[in-house]
């Protein structure tokens, strides 16, 4: 799925919504989606996979770039509206959603419990962003 279509998927690409609660409520369902396509659980490799300085496979390096590049228009979208605060970058918030995705992995052995965790864990940090 292309970029802009995850924007239309989460009602942000027309402007004039409010960015963060939209991301929100598509990062919801693409946690629901991805635990319920994984079989039992997601990978929990993902995390470390993404959050590391450096990637080796040219598919991995693909995905990083797009997901890099998808993240920068929105939270420039967010920027432009005025819902998310100025002074927040992608830079910032890399290492705290990888950091959200740990922390929900860790606290809990049950999958419904790390997911429930992690959603509580991004609604703070996206709360905390508002302008």
């Amino acid at each position: 799925m292309g970029g802009e279509q995850v924007l239309q998927d989460a009602g942000v690409a027309g402007g004039g919504h409010d960015l963060v609660a939209a991301l929100q409520r598509r990062l919801d369902e693409l946690t629901a989606e991805t635990a319920r396509g994984a079989g039992d659980e997601p990978d929990p490799l993902i995390t470390a996979v993404r959050s590391a300085p450096e990637h080796v496979l040219p598919r991995t390096i693909e995905l990083a770039a797009a997901m890099d590049a998808l993240a920068g228009r929105l939270l420039d979208r967010a920027h432009a509206a005025g819902t998310v605060r100025s002074t927040v970058t992608w830079e910032d918030l890399r290492p705290l959603m990888c950091g959200i995705a740990y922390a929900a992995q860790i606290h809990a052995d049950d999958l419904e419990t790390r997911l429930d965790s992690g959603r509580r864990y991004l609604g703070l940090m996206l709360n905390g962003m508002r302008a």
